[in-house]
């Protein structure tokens, strides 16, 4: 009687949560959410989410930016790999609130990222691994440190990593040499790009050819459609918007980089995809299948936030309002998700990694790159819209 009384009560339980995810989930749920959304100011966003990076940083001393907040972990260890991408958000920060705070707190995480180096030039993780895309993500940094301050303590680190980087390119210009779960990765032209902006600085056209033929290697393999394949952590797991957003803005980066307007193409082909879907969706799930469509019950928020970036500087680029118009409605989605009132104090300001928030990436918790990322889109919408307004 008791195990009869155990199943039953299993089963009510679980299929209640299969019911609220599938209703979460559903076209019109999304569509009368959306259609009501409460959306507060840019501003108010931007400061709340400015300051909860502040708040990862400090937590560790500003050696490092803490990975998440979680629910039941609480403050995650400090993350090279995203402390190095959040560099230049702290300086877009520092010029849009005209604060040095943050010209220092990106210094402080700049210095203390150059004592992570291994002896053969990669950068490394807290459990002791180096990666090509965290050794790349971290050059991303001291590159905008080195171009912000010209302090040549940052070339040593810029040097390091972009050969650690180029040593390990095949012939055919993927990496799949100290890679996560050692498989070729799309999303490591978000590293070809680093290399662009370190030959920039370090005047070495190797990097540049490095970098050419990684991005040309992903998009040859890609579909017509400009589908990523494999713009994923794990094998065999359909892209996530995520990944994707990491192909594009490489590939994005590099054509601008470059005056390269077949790059340029192929990602605005990609994007326009995905604002197809969004569009008739209201929505971009966080696994997105070849067809491109929606193939989760959850969405990815860092991934929002990257694909409305893309969005806004394709707008710029092609002057195309209608993805203009797409990405400021996926802003407005995004910023729905932040808290701004909370008991616990640390979720204040932290962008959730899905939604519902018990979705599969990166459950109960607030990652920092996902922050960064609508810090990013808030700031590049910002530009945008300033100019627009002033053209009128």
């Amino acid at each position: 009687m008791i195990n009869r009384t155990i199943f039953f009560t299993n089963k009510v339980f679980n299929d209640s949560i299969k019911f609220t995810i599938r209703s979460l989930a559903s076209k019109e749920y999304c569509k009368e959410n959306i259609a009501n959304l409460i959306v507060p100011d840019d501003e108010i966003v931007l400061k709340a989410t400015s300051d909860w990076l502040l708040m990862a940083t400090e937590v560790r001393k500003q050696q490092g930016v803490a990975a998440q907040y979680s629910f039941f972990w609480k403050w995650g260890e400090s993350y090279r790999e995203t402390t190095g991408y959040i560099i230049p958000t702290f300086l877009r920060l520092r010029q849009h609130y005209k604060n040095q705070k943050y010209l220092k707190i990106a210094l402080s995480n700049g210095l203390w990222l150059l004592k992570n180096f291994s002896d053969d030039g990669g950068v490394i993780e807290a459990h002791g691994k180096t990666y090509i895309f965290n050794t790349g993500q971290v050059l991303h940094g001291l590159v905008s440190l080195y171009e912000k301050t010209n302090d040549k303590k940052f070339i040593i680190g810029i040097l390091k990593a972009s050969y650690f980087i180029v040593d390990r390119q095949d012939k055919d210009g993927a990496f799949r040499q100290d890679t996560y779960q050692k498989i070729e990765h799309d999303y490591n032209v978000r590293t070809a790009w680093a290399l662009l902006r370190s030959a920039n600085v370090l005047d070495d056209n190797k990097l540049i050819k490095a970098a050419i033929k990684n991005i040309e290697y992903v998009i040859e393999k890609s579909s017509d459609s400009s589908y990523p394949f494999n713009a994923n952590t794990k094998r065999g797991k359909l892209p996530h918007t995520h990944g994707i957003g990491y192909t594009f803005r490489g590939i994005l980066e590099a054509g601008i980089f470059l005056n390269n307007y077949d790059f340029l193409d192929w990602v605005k082909v990609g994007a326009q995809r995905l604002q197809k879907r969004f569009e008739l969706e209201s929505r971009l799930a966080c696994y997105i299948n070849e067809k491109w469509e929606n193939a989760s019950y959850y969405d990815c928020i860092t991934g929002n936030c990257q694909i409305a970036i893309i969005w806004l500087k394709l707008a710029k680029l092609y002057g195309d309002y209608s993805l203009l118009n797409s990405a400021i409605k996926m802003i407005s989605i995004c910023k729905s998700h932040v808290p701004l009132k909370a008991i616990d104090k640390n979720v204040i300001g932290g962008v959730p990694g899905a939604f519902p928030i018990y979705g599969f990436y990166a459950p109960f918790s607030y990652p920092n790159w996902a922050t960064k990322f609508l810090i990013d889109a808030l700031i590049e919408k910002n530009k945008i819209m300033n100019k627009m307004l002033k053209t009128k």
